[in-house]
């Protein structure tokens, strides 16, 4: 008889956190004659049948015995006898929470065909040594599934799977990948067989996974075994190279940010040296599973994946000593920066009357990771040699108890502090725009040095037309064979000062727009939060073209200078290195054939 949902939980020597993860089970708020429950005994040396009964808590538990063979093995079992039409795959040290099935089912039905995984979190909080092996886990979900609609990895203890699709893949490869890195290689292949998966975060598995000094470096140890595994298989199937992985080392302080937002600063000081421990043993169980490899009958195919993966690493060492010696002089250059505007500062005067024919208004937003920079960007702002009529900062309604002091009391000097429904960087215009449609508007970022006649440049290059949109820095738009856009990294940096369509504006710099240049249906976030909810470049490019405007592109031959970590967490990371700048472009045609297809 099938049900909606069969729960598979391998294990081998853990009865007593079986009973806990039953008892958890025993919770759920949904059918139990929806659900089964099927527990695999991976050899243990004392069945577990002999220990725990068929029916634990009211739940009818199904227990199946077989040779150790692994995790993997044990979930394929598991998957064979169950007859649910969706596998949803725990482990024995998780504890799901009671809503855990109704959330997987929502995000299924939603995602027909897709691999759902949930978010796992620490029930241990006091074990600085899970705290530290979750923060990781938080690091890698943040790196591999940055783009929420196109995820790319989730672990096997929270995990849902339509049966007949992991049948037809062939499961987990359970005999390789006996030491870790099953669930991996499986979303891996899942991708690779054309098919998506989905994240489902109110899908919540809390895991108790006891441990100390001897237990965490033997757990990442065999994880570096798992991953050089892993790379070896992906290497003979062609679906990805090392590279791709090794960009996560790249942006580890910016992840390692992310992951440790909820800690105090005790813990995070005690974790980050044990972050240092996980990479040694990694890098460990890594050169041991290499050295193995080397050995057996795979060494022909061992060294080509070796070879690929050290001259990745000289790349990647080579790419961080130059981004260190960037970051000195980035310090340093700014230092100048700072000391030039607090000078101007303690002598500034008001620039000088613009002589547009409506109201000039500068208009920015700005959220708290940025605040501890913000008022350099303002103060370079009010140090314009053109002034405008008004200079406007949006911040969401959520953040106004963030905002600095230094922030604050810039409201003197001539900064109007705003507060808005969160629209993300769409802050920066949509709200100015409605309260002053009829105004010239001068987007600004929070994360720049704006050089004195940054505001002068752009409105002397004003020319009466209110269909060309005016910039500092643009990207020349590429169109392909086929009439649509090539990948947005393709593009390149517009040296074309004339006034053009194919000219795609960048808000790092500053955007000037005359009213009236933006197509009707700009101010509608229903439409700009489905379709590039994190580009809002993008969205103003479409809205300019559909009504008709164009982009000029300013003569400035300056280096851009943004203040020093302010990066750390900028759109761009994602949009441009994950590909998500394509993602919105395609969708942003799709619904206004802006770039009409042609056929051959």
């Amino acid at each position: 008889m099938s049900c909606r949902f069969s729960i598979i939980v391998p294990t081998f020597e853990r009865a007593a956190l079986v009973r806990r993860c039953l008892q958890a089970l025993a919770r759920l708020d949904y059918p139990r004659e929806d659900f089964e429950v099927i527990v695999v005994d991976d050899g243990s040396a004392v069945p577990l049948a002999d220990l725990i009964p068929s029916r634990f808590d009211g739940l009818a538990v199904a227990i199946l015995r077989i040779p150790n063979a692994g995790p993997g093995a044990a979930r394929n079992a598991g998957a064979r006898h169950a007859s649910g039409r969706l596998l949803a795959f725990t482990d024995d040290d998780c504890m799901p929470q009671p809503s855990w099935l109704r959330m997987l089912e929502n995000c299924a039905e939603r995602n027909s065909g897709r691999l759902i995984g949930g978010r796992t979190i620490n029930a241990l909080r006091s074990n600085l040594w899970s705290t530290t092996s979750q923060v990781v886990c938080d690091m890698v979900y943040d790196f591999y599934n940055a783009d929420p609609e196109s995820p790319r990895f989730f672990a096997s203890n929270n995990m849902a799977i339509p049966a007949d699709l992991f049948a037809a893949i062939g499961g987990f490869l359970g005999e390789i990948f006996r030491v870790a890195s099953e669930d991996r290689e499986l979303c891996d292949r899942w991708r690779h067989a054309g098919h998506a998966l989905a994240y489902a975060p109110d899908a919540i598995v809390e895991h108790a996974h006891e441990l100390g000094l001897r237990s965490f470096c033997e757990q990442h140890f065999r994880y570096g075994r798992g991953a050089m595994r892993y790379h070896r298989i992906r290497a003979r199937r062609g679906s990805g190279r090392f590279r791709q992985d090794a960009f996560f080392y790249l942006q580890l302080p910016r992840l390692l940010r992310r992951a440790s937002q909820g800690l105090s600063w005790r813990q995070t000081a005690v974790i980050v040296p044990r972050l240092l421990l996980w990479q040694i043993c990694n890098i460990a169980g890594y050169v041991y599973e290499c050295w193995r490899a080397l050995r057996s009958d795979l060494a022909r195919e061992s060294r080509t994946v070796i070879r690929e993966i050290l001259s990745e690493l000289v790349s990647l060492y080579s790419r961080r000593m130059i981004g260190t010696t960037r970051c000195f002089l980035h310090r340093l250059i700014t230092r100048m920066y700072v000391a030039r505007m607090e000078n101007a500062w303690k002598r500034r005067r008001k620039g000088r009357p613009h002589r547009l024919p409506r109201a000039l208004i500068v208009s920015l937003t700005s959220y708290p990771p940025r605040f501890g920079s913000l008022y350099l960007t303002l103060k370079s702002l009010l140090l314009q040699t053109v002034a405008p009529d008004r200079l406007i900062l949006w911040i969401a309604h959520d953040d106004r108890r963030q905002l600095p002091q230094s922030v604050v009391e810039l409201e003197g000097a001539g900064v109007e502090i705003r507060y808005c429904e969160d629209l993300r960087a769409y802050k920066k215009i949509i709200p100015t725009r409605a309260e002053h449609p009829d105004a010239f508007i001068v987007t600004a970022d929070d994360d720049l040095y704006y050089w004195p006649t940054w505001l002068e440049e752009m409105v002397d290059a004003y020319r009466g037309d209110d269909r060309v949109v005016i910039c500092h820095w643009a990207n020349r738009v590429r169109v392909g064979d086929d009439g649509k856009p090539l990948p947005y990294m393709q593009w390149e940096a517009s040296d074309d000062l004339s006034t053009s369509e194919l000219n795609f504006p960048g808000g790092l710099a500053g955007i000037f727009y005359p009213p009236g240049v933006l197509h009707r249906d700009v101010q509608r976030s229903d439409l700009f939060m489905t379709l590039c909810p994190n580009a809002d470049d993008v969205w103003l490019y479409w809205m300019t073209r559909l009504n008709g405007g164009m982009a000029k592109k300013l003569a400035t031959r300056r280096r851009f200078h943004t203040w020093p970590e302010s990066q750390e967490f900028a759109l761009w990371h994602d949009n441009v290195n994950l590909g998500l700048n394509d993602k919105y472009i395609a969708r942003m045609n799709e619904t206004y054939r802006l770039f009409e297809v042609r056929h051959a």
